[in-house]
């Protein structure tokens, strides 16, 4: 990255609009829960993720960018489900 520049991204979604739905199995949930959020690029290529929702499920994470691919990937965290888990979003640049 790029000394100076500005490195945060914002994202309406990290995990998808239908994440929830498939892992309850309940299209219900489609587009809820979207876990929005700020994406941080340091400039040692690791990434933060901070949940901008108000709820109490966007816990967070941390990632790495790979500035040959463009390719940003975080381990999220959670606190929706009652049993915890960590996914791992990758986000890949259109062309």
């Amino acid at each position: 990255m790029a000394t100076g520049a500005d490195n945060t991204f914002s994202i309406t979604s990290s995990w998808g609009p239908a994440f929830v739905a498939a892992l309850t199995g309940n299209n219900a949930y489609l587009n809820r829960y979207l876990y929005p959020g700020n994406i941080k690029i340091n400039c040692d290529d690791t990434v933060v993720f901070t949940g901008t929702d108000t709820g109490t499920y966007d816990t967070g994470g941390t990632g790495t960018f790979d500035e040959a691919t463009g390719k940003i990937t975080i381990d999220l965290s959670q606190g929706l489900f009652t049993g915890s888990f960590i996914t791992t979003c990758v986000f890949t640049p259109v062309p």
